[in-house]
């Protein structure tokens, strides 16, 4: 999800802070809507699970055989070494044989959200489709990414925006249809159904657990969560970025979550460094994104701490602040008061971190 804010050549006027950043939200958004419609039907996603008419990769007709590589072996002992066929209920059937892949070559099996993965230090992938008598069928993807951290960011990247729900299983765990996907440790899993009844879902939770049983219990450290006030926070909106976190090339490590404030609803981040002068960095790297834009800056002064940076640019704001090696606030809010307002709430609560 790297959508970048991008400046129109073809126009003789400057396109304005407010467009491109608006541009880069909504191709966001366009990202967001084709991952829910590749979970809530996944045949309308080739490119993740290659389906037919409505049927998983595992009922599907036999093809070409792959040819995947076995993975590196400092990912097998961690989330690939899980025995896949052995989540195969009774009087199910293999597929075919379990299948894996190296990071380097898991285009090979999802061609098209490869990218995805990489950005969050995937290192191997493993595959089983499991076939039912009846011709229903799961296809089971177990991801090894760098960290538990990871493994939640890209959990939380691909959780449709609507039509899913809790599941429990897993560190967490979402249902969207009968399919199934949870995080624990540095694993990342997806229970692709063939189709959504009950039956099939209760199979997949089934698996889901089982297969968590297996896989390292690390939880992920979600740091953001200090920092991001829970109230007003859009239930399952918190995500995490390695890099270009709201689209912005210069924002990375940094948590998000969508609040509603004043009827609206506004983005905010909260963004670690290694050190202040990479704090520092990233504060004038917005600054001089809100020059470019031609945005009004001024500095609203809080009762402890530091001082809230307000950029307007031409109806949309943006609230940040540094605290020592965190960079955080709101931005794009169509409301300047309730930028104002979640951006002193994060203040508030980073100034109660030790």
């Amino acid at each position: 999800m790297e959508h970048r804010p991008e400046q129109r050549a073809a126009k003789p006027r400057s396109v304005s802070r407010g467009e491109r950043l608006a541009s880069a939200l909504i191709l966001g958004a366009l990202a967001a809507i084709a991952l829910a419609i590749a979970w809530r039907g996944q045949q309308y996603a080739p490119d993740a699970v290659p389906v037919e008419a409505g049927r998983s990769a595992a009922a599907a007709p036999a093809g070409p055989e792959p040819t995947p590589a076995a993975p590196q072996g400092a990912a097998r002992g961690q989330c690939l070494g899980v025995e896949l066929a052995s989540l195969a209920p009774p009087g199910w059937r293999l597929a075919g044989p379990p299948e894996q892949y190296r990071a380097e070559d898991l285009y090979v099996k999802i061609d098209g959200r490869a990218e995805l993965y990489l950005a969050y230090g995937v290192r191997g992938m493993a595959w089983v489709g499991l076939a039912a008598p009846d011709q229903a069928a799961i296809d089971v993807y177990v991801y090894e990414m760098a960290t538990p951290l990871d493994a939640f960011g890209v959990f939380a990247a691909e959780r449709p925006p609507t039509g899913s729900q809790p599941a429990g299983v897993g560190h967490g765990a979402y249902m969207a249809s009968s399919s199934v996907a949870f995080h624990q440790g540095p694993c990342y899993a997806q229970l692709v159904a063939s189709a959504d009844t009950p039956a099939l879902g209760q199979q997949a939770m089934a698996m889901a657990r089982k297969l968590a049983a297996g896989m390292p219990d690390e939880p992920a450290h979600l740091w953001g969560e200090a920092y991001l006030p829970a109230a007003a926070r859009v239930p399952g909106s918190l995500q995490y970025a390695r890099r270009h976190a709201l689209g912005l090339d210069f924002l990375g490590n940094a948590f998000t979550a969508n609040y509603t404030r004043a009827g609206e609803e506004l983005a905010a981040f909260a963004a670690e460094h290694a050190d202040t002068a990479a704090a520092a960095a990233t504060v004038r790297a917005f600054q001089a994104f809100w020059a470019a834009s031609g945005a009004t800056v001024d500095e609203q002064g809080a009762a402890a701490g530091p001082a809230l940076l307000v950029a307007d640019a031409g109806g949309y704001h943006d609230a940040i602040f540094r605290r020592e090696r965190l960079v955080a606030g709101v931005v794009m809010a169509a409301d300047r008061q309730a930028a104002l307002q979640q951006a002193r709430e994060i203040l508030l609560q980073a100034g109660r971190q030790p």
